[in-house]
């Protein structure tokens, strides 16, 4: 009997970096990476163009030599796997498999024990619908779990794709593909996408499939439900939008007292802006020294934590930034809430979140409420959770619903909207995560 396991997408990648096993010695608090430093006089010429305080130049260094301590393996410049493209990519549909690595050594990542790795390359859309590779893995438990409605022996599976422009970052003819940042309509299509593509390359996953992410991947999953409402695809069950980004614009509104927020925003959505408006210009929203900021962040190939060091300055772009065509067009064409959603659709969000302000997520969720009354819409609000520590506050929730939804129960129709409180104040619970994910060196870390 053919054994079917149900999908979950997730929107989320974390990496670590492995090192040989010594003998045991108390734990180092240094990098753990033996390659990919930069070293500190070649930094030094490179981020002076940026004309940089001392002690911001330090910073970004430290910054950049953490991303790289992170790294599975090597850069994904360096990793063939991703930097291989086969030829039929330049043919190939979207919704295709190009290339699977079936069994990946899983020392070089954070994993839970007993869960094994799978690779995969993809054919996706961007933006403008131009099919282009991406990457994606699959993660396999060890053990599989019952649901009533699914024949057969089910594993629950995250196919979690790396979004267009990330992991692989050019197509087979060597083209630079650019990442599409809150695009939201290009990261639904890695969604819906790569589930097709890994139901391809593994026949026993299941047609059934539940698409979920945070943040970012929060903004996506909700635009892949956008998306499926214009273009049904067998087996979808529903998504689970955690923290979700709505709009370029309600990222900017809500943090009108936050000028630094608002220079990372814009200057992060616009590098790539133009491989949907290729008339628009970085210099439309960006003063010079966001320019320099922006060369610098690039030649770095800086992700998260260099951003954080880097854009945390108030002064990097124009005043007339909301009053351009493109600030305009672009936010109409990419923005979540208001619109036809394949439900059902269940939303996370805590009130107390910094990065994605609960009033914008409120905003989105009433207007779509409003205009598709019948769709089914579950809110979820966490009293005084922050962003990330919205999907633990919540875990219960998302579990149970995306239970119901494989055990083949219907999710109640209509909006609902509820504000759950914790057992305790909420002053006394631990806000944010208060550790990093280390690799274990030596056996006694692992008892």
């Amino acid at each position: 009997m053919m054994r079917l396991l149900p999908l979950i997408l997730l929107a989320q990648l974390s990496t670590a970096q492995t090192s040989q096993i010594p003998a045991a010695e108390p734990q180092n608090t240094t990098f753990n990476a033996t390659y990919g430093q930069i070293n500190p006089s070649q930094a030094e010429a490179r981020i002076a163009r940026a004309n940089l305080s001392e002690e911001l130049s330090a910073a970004v260094l430290v910054a950049a030599n953490f991303e790289r301590s992170n790294w599975a393996g090597s850069s994904t410049q360096l990793d063939p796997f991703y930097d291989d493209i086969p030829s039929n990519a330049s043919t190939a549909p979207a919704g295709s498999v190009i290339k699977i690595e079936q069994y990946t050594n899983t020392s070089f990542y954070t994993l839970a024990p007993n869960v094994a790795l799978s690779r995969f390359l993809f054919m996706t859309e961007n933006f403008n619908g131009t099919a282009i590779p991406a990457s994606a893995f699959v993660l396999w438990p060890w053990m599989p779990r019952q649901f009533s409605n699914i024949s057969g022996l089910p594993v629950v599976v995250v196919v979690a794709p790396d979004y267009a422009g990330l992991g692989v970052d050019h197509d087979g003819n060597g083209t630079y593909i650019p990442h599409q940042y809150l695009a939201y309509p290009a990261h639904g299509n890695d969604l819906i996408y790569s589930v097709q593509a890994a139901q391809k390359a593994w026949p026993a996953l299941s047609k059934e499939f539940i698409v979920m992410g945070h943040s970012q991947g929060g903004g996506a999953a909700w635009s892949a439900a956008q998306i499926l409402a214009r273009n049904p695809v067998e087996g979808y069950l529903g998504t689970v939008a955690g923290s979700p980004g709505t709009s370029l614009q309600a990222s900017l509104t809500f943090n009108q007292g936050k000028p630094a927020s608002i220079g990372s925003y814009l200057l992060r959505a616009g590098l790539n802006i133009k491989s949907i408006f290729p008339s628009f210009n970085l210099g439309t929203w960006i003063n010079e020294k966001g320019l320099r900021i922006a060369s610098l962040l690039q030649d770095l190939q800086g992700c998260q934590s260099v951003a954080l060091e880097l854009l945390g300055q108030t002064d990097l772009y124009k005043q007339n930034w909301n009053s351009t065509w493109y600030f305009s067009r672009f936010n109409n064409l990419t923005s979540n809430g208001g619109k036809p959603f394949a439900g059902p659709m269940l939303v996370l969000q805590g009130t107390n979140d910094s990065s994605v302000f609960e009033p914008g997520t409120t905003a989105a969720v009433n207007a779509t409420c409003a205009s598709f009354p019948n769709h089914s819409l579950q809110y979820a609000m966490f009293q005084g959770v922050s962003h990330v520590p919205v999907l633990n506050a919540g875990q219960q929730i998302w579990l149970e619903w995306i239970a119901d939804r494989f055990n083949g129960i219907p999710a109640s129709k209509g909006c609902s909207s509820t504000l759950y409180k914790p057992e305790l104040s909420v002053a006394s619970y631990q806000k944010e995560l208060k550790l990093f994910l280390q690799y274990p060196e030596y056996g006694y870390e692992t008892a």
